[in-house]
Order: C-alpha cells, then structure tokens, then sequence
C-alpha cells in the first residue's frame, strides 16, 4: 500500500484528469508506481537537489540522478521532482524514460534503485514551481504508514521473542526433570 500510495499519492493531489486515470491501474495492480524525490548529493534536503527540468515545446525534459527509489526498475511511472525556472517541479515520468539498472541492496519487501534521468521526457504534475509542496503533502500522508509498519514488526518481533523464551524455558525445564 505504501509504495503504491506514495507513487500515486502526488496524482490524486494534484494530477489533471489523464494522469488521474493512472490510479486505477495503481490501484488494480495493473501498474506500478514510484516516488523520486532523493538524490545522491541532497538526501532529504530536497532544495539541494540537481536533477533540472527544461521547457520544451509542449513538454519537459529532465536531466538528473535521483536515489534510494522504492519500486525502483519495476515501476511503470515515475513521479520525479526536479527544479525547473519557477522551482522545484513534479513531473510524471514513463518507465520508458528512465535507466533504472543500478539496484540498490538491501533488506526490504521492495526493490530500491537508483534512477538516472537523461534527456527523460516528463509531463507536468500540479502547477509548476509548487512541486516541494506537493511532495511534503504527500509525505505526510504517508510516514504513518511507515509508524504503523514499524508498531507492527516491532510488536512481533516481541512477540516472537516471548516464545522463544517460553520454549527455550520449557525445553530446559525439559532437560532438568
């Protein structure tokens, strides 16, 4: 639910009625959505961040790096964040667009990559310029979920721990008679 929702979160803010029609697949399974706001040399200081979007034509073409992408290499769409003249700018960014090879390892129910923007064209998501709002919106829909999944793990965790004790007491207690 997370990945999916933090992907498609910034369309059903702020997306137009053709982008909108992305969240049915989202939510049918039929697409696979992605968040790109981290970068290698900004982190979480996202007014930091390198990866630069253009005007062209009736478009925006993106050039950057972007990191730490959950779904990274599965997605179908991408939403990237990028400075444009007017400031940090969301975007909406095919699979087809972006070299998403360089995967990231690490233990997590989800792949990780980096993604590498080149010449990637993007459609615009909300209004332009607004791009760092959009996502903080997004974000602070979604860090409960993450609360939530660590309240979780970390009640079985305990809970795994209680019966690993109450055998191992019961296989010792075993071993004594």
């Amino acid at each position: 639910f997370v990945m999916q929702g933090l992907g498609s979160g910034p369309i059903a803010l702020a997306g137009n009625e053709e982008q909108k029609k992305l969240l049915k697949k989202a939510a049918s399974g039929d697409a696979i959505a992605a968040f790109a706001l981290s970068e290698p040399e900004a982190g979480s200081d996202v007014q930091a961040m390198s990866t630069t979007a253009k005007k062209q034509g009736n478009g925006w073409v993106l050039d950057g790096t972007k990191t730490w992408i959950s779904n990274g290499g599965i997605a179908n769409f991408y939403v990237v964040f990028a400075k444009a003249d007017a400031g940090i700018t969301a975007f909406v960014v095919d699979a087809a667009e972006v070299d998403a090879k360089e995967r990231i390892d690490i233990v997590a129910p989800h792949p990780m990559a980096v993604i590498k923007l080149k010449g990637a064209r993007g459609v615009l998501l909300g209004d332009e310029g607004q791009g760092f709002k959009l996502a903080m919106r997004n974000l602070d829909i979604f860090r409960t979920t993450v609360a939530g999944a660590a309240l979780g793990f970390s009640r079985r965790a305990l809970e795994e721990s209680l019966q690993f004790s109450k055998n191992r007491s019961m296989f010792n207690q075993k071993l004594a008679d």
